[in-house]
């Protein structure tokens, strides 16, 4: 059991690690590499298990996402001129090759430690990130992100969702410890994380982790919703007069308003019950939240999304059956593109896939978010489910008006919080993969 732990907290980490540190796993260099990075760390584990086993409905993802993958490169064979389906058939190979490692690393049980790595590998992007920001307080200006927070990941949207998944898994696992020191740690964690979505000043990022909350809260039971309230309390005075501090502060003061605010949130300790009032209050911050993340989706309009989706629906509506091709939305907004800007991708994943793959690949990708999410809500009474719920949300959320399928260590996460859900599915008979291998 010892060594499972080690084992998908490391590939946990990893899985977020490597691909963040080189922009996010976007460009096609990085593909190869990282294919063989998890082919290997799945041979190893194959090497080093007496038996492996997983759920019916493991498989059934699995088998989903290489279905997907397999659609992809196929439709290298009808794709419009300008496509590149063998390309993009290169990056899902590095998502198959990552679930395969994270799932055969996941034993029954170790859950935990498998958000635990994660957590350690998005806390480490975003320490490195605010890192860069200390060092240089006047950030040069780049062309396309100007002074928004990147750090190593280089796209500050896909920064801003891979911390907001690192917020609501450091909540959840706070919350899960109670008053422990690990607790402590988690709530620190969940400040400096909050702090670092509020640099890369990404609207969207903030409608993924209402998003990924208030599914956290809703596949809550009981007791454990309430914890997970009093931790949102309590680290939220410290952590909003450090959102206010931070993007005026510069140098060592950025890095003292950040220590300060995480010290506090890791002291206080959470209340033990929560009165009716409290809770009311909690609920009416929730409304608010919920109405200025609408605000915020409107307002994305003004970011020419608007623009890429109608043109994708255009692009869906005059290839109805197969799609234009993977990798075909470029070509197609150069010919059709209402404002003088380039776009690679529609910001959308749901309606990108439905132009580029017809409506099988779509009903593959909703099929792939349909499965975690079905099991989590059957699953709902571990106390994980929800938190690694919560983090399948903000993604499937934020996949929808983004283009994270590009960003392997966007899917990667999302992929992760998948599998610590479909995890839970081993309480059910499991299904037998290797057996009666020899003891050494």
């Amino acid at each position: 059991m010892v060594r499972s732990d080690v084992g998908a907290t490391v590939v946990g980490g990893a899985a977020i690690v490597l691909p963040g540190s080189v922009s996010g796993g976007y460009f096609p260099s990085a593909w190869n590499w990282l294919t063989l990075v998890f082919i290997c760390v799945t041979g190893l584990g194959v090497l080093v298990s007496t038996r492996l086993s997983v759920a019916p409905v493991e498989l059934a993802f699995f088998a989903l996402l290489i279905a997907l993958a397999g659609w992809t490169l196929a439709s290298a064979t009808w794709e419009v001129p300008g496509s590149s389906g063998a390309l993009e058939a290169r990056r899902a190979a590095v998502y198959v090759s990552g679930l395969a490692a994270l799932t055969l690393w996941t034993r029954t049980g170790s859950a935990a430690m498998l958000l635990t790595g994660m957590l350690i590998g998005i806390d480490s992007l975003a320490v490195y990130a605010l890192g860069e920001r200390i060092v240089h307080p006047v950030p040069t200006t780049d062309p396309f992100e100007g002074h928004l927070l990147v750090g190593s990941i280089g796209y500050a949207n896909a920064l801003a969702i891979v911390v907001a998944i690192g917020v609501i898994i450091s909540v959840g696992l706070a919350a899960l410890s109670s008053r422990t020191p690990a607790a402590q740690l988690f709530r620190a964690s969940a400040c400096l994380l909050v702090v670092v979505l509020v640099l890369t000043g990404s609207r969207g990022g903030w409608l993924a982790l209402l998003a990924g909350l208030l599914a956290c809260a809703a596949l809550a039971q009981g007791s454990a919703r309430q914890r997970l309230l009093a931790t949102l309390l309590v680290i939220t005075p410290s952590t909003a007069l450090a959102c206010v501090l931070a993007p005026h502060a510069r140098g060592p003061v950025l890095a003292i308003v950040i220590a300060a605010a995480a010290v506090a949130a890791a002291l206080i300790p959470p209340p033990a019950h929560l009165h009716r009032l409290t809770i009311a209050a909690a609920a009416a911050s929730c409304a608010i939240a919920i109405a200025a993340g609408a605000v915020a989706a409107v307002s994305m309009s003004s970011s020419y999304r608007a623009d890429y989706w109608q043109v994708a629906a255009r692009d869906a509506a005059d290839h109805p059956l197969l799609g234009s091709g993977a990798g075909s939305f470029a070509h197609v907004w150069l010919q059709r593109r209402p404002v003088a800007i380039s776009a690679h991708d529609a910001h959308s994943l749901y309606l990108e896939t439905l132009a580029e793959l017809g409506p099988l690949g779509l009903l593959l990708v909703l099929a792939l978010a349909a499965t975690p999410t079905i099991v989590a809500v059957r699953n709902r009474k571990q106390p994980l489910v929800a938190v690694a719920g919560g983090g399948y949300a903000a993604f499937l959320v934020h996949a929808g008006i983004d283009w994270d399928w590009e960003m392997p260590v966007v899917v990667l996460s999302g992929l992760a919080c998948a599998v610590a859900i479909l995890a839970s599915a081993r309480v059910a008979p499991s299904l037998q993969i290797l057996t009666n291998r020899a003891r050494l």
